[in-house]
């Protein structure tokens, strides 16, 4: 199961660790997600892996489990590096982080419980051109055995080492009796926190370093953000 935080009507996919990695998916076209941005969090001599969605030229958007530290404190902004500017992470332009704003109902050492997985974080402004610009945020309903596709960096099965390509892959959401198989206190796949169930997409989800990534809805022919990879 890949739980999502959503934001309005239709928030995002949700993944437990910092580790994640799309499994089976493809490599993104040139012309695809330039709203992507990849982001590295310093914790004392340790590195973490995430991923966030540009939302305005000074603004990612990406999951709350990866702005905190191990004892659940936010970390300083100057600790995030954002990368942004090509899918290749490494050709990727960097800042640094100004301010963290942590959804005030994120609930602390417990990912697959939140339903509010989300921050933000505030960035020197970045010019937009054809490599980097914002996406648009859901606001409409979603339902069951909903394609959305989600990305991220990483190997492209378990356990495999972190490469630097973006990837895609095709998710389906699950209706509430599927997911609450899995996670006791869903909601509804329309709800804060809607999941895609890996047993739709056999040998096709998110693994790991895909945290706070986007995934995305098309919406009357136009790519939108539905949401975060959350936990998996």
């Amino acid at each position: 199961m890949l739980a999502i935080s959503m934001f309005g009507p239709a928030n995002g996919l949700t993944i437990p660790t910092l580790s994640k990695r799309i499994v089976n998916g493809f490599l993104m076209p040139d012309v695809m997600a330039p709203y992507v941005v990849s982001l590295t969090k310093k914790v004392g001599s340790a590195f973490y892996i995430c991923g966030g969605s540009l939302i305005s030229p000074n603004h990612v958007l990406t999951a709350g489990h990866c702005v905190i530290d191990p004892s659940n404190n936010v970390v300083p902004g100057s600790n995030m590096t954002i990368g942004y500017g090509s899918k290749d992470k490494t050709q990727q332009k960097f800042v640094t982080g100004a301010e963290i704003f942590l959804h005030p109902n994120y609930i602390n050492g417990n990912i697959r419980e939140s339903m509010y997985d989300i921050a933000i974080i505030k960035i020197p402004t970045i010019q937009f051109d054809n490599a980097t610009s914002k996406i648009s945020i859901y606001d409409g309903p979603l339902g069951p055995n909903q394609n959305l596709m989600a990305m991220g960096w990483g190997g492209t099965e378990p356990n495999a080492i972190m490469l630097s390509m973006l990837r895609g892959v095709l998710v389906i959401t699950g209706n509430t009796t599927s997911c609450l198989r899995y996670n006791a206190v869903y909601n509804t796949y329309d709800g804060p926190q809607i999941c895609t169930l890996g047993e739709l997409t056999p040998d096709h989800n998110t693994c790991g370093g895909d945290s706070g990534n986007s995934v995305v809805i098309n919406s009357d022919n136009t790519v939108v953000l539905a949401g975060l990879n959350s936990v998996a």
